[in-house]
């Protein structure tokens, strides 16, 4: 057993266990009438380990953690069980590309020999697209 220094360090990077074939490059964006999918064709189901939760101090009521299901129905993602790390790395799926063209344009004017006069233009998403 880690000592409780070491595992705390775990719950803040806790990452899910892969269960079935997840590509990595799977996001792309799909436009709906209310918003934007990222994942289009997953859906989010409760975790099946959540019926073995123990209900001491009313953890079982409290259990919201969810799995990942593909188009098909099979179990994708799943959260690590109590006391593991899961293995899917971190920043290991690719979301959906994002393009963005900034610009500044900056006129320095010498007033002096030891004073500087600055002008400065920056404009951030120059052709005001989203990214999602």
């Amino acid at each position: 057993m880690a000592p409780i220094s070491t595992m705390t360090q775990y719950t803040t990077n806790l990452t899910p266990n892969i269960v079935g074939d997840f590509p990595k490059d799977i996001g792309k964006i799909t436009k709906v009438a209310n918003g934007v999918i990222y994942f289009d064709g997953l859906q989010q189901v409760a975790d099946p380990y959540g019926p073995n939760v123990s209900s001491a101090n009313g953890l079982n009521g409290s259990f919201s953690n969810k799995a990942i299901l593909d188009s098909q129905g099979r179990l994708l993602l799943v959260n690590p069980q109590p006391g593991t790390i899961g293995n899917l790395g971190l920043k290991s799926i690719d979301g959906p590309r994002s393009v963005s063209l900034d610009a500044n344009l900056i006129k320095r004017l010498r007033i002096t020999e030891k004073k500087e006069f600055e002008f400065r233009v920056d404009a951030i998403n120059v052709l005001n697209h989203p990214n999602f």
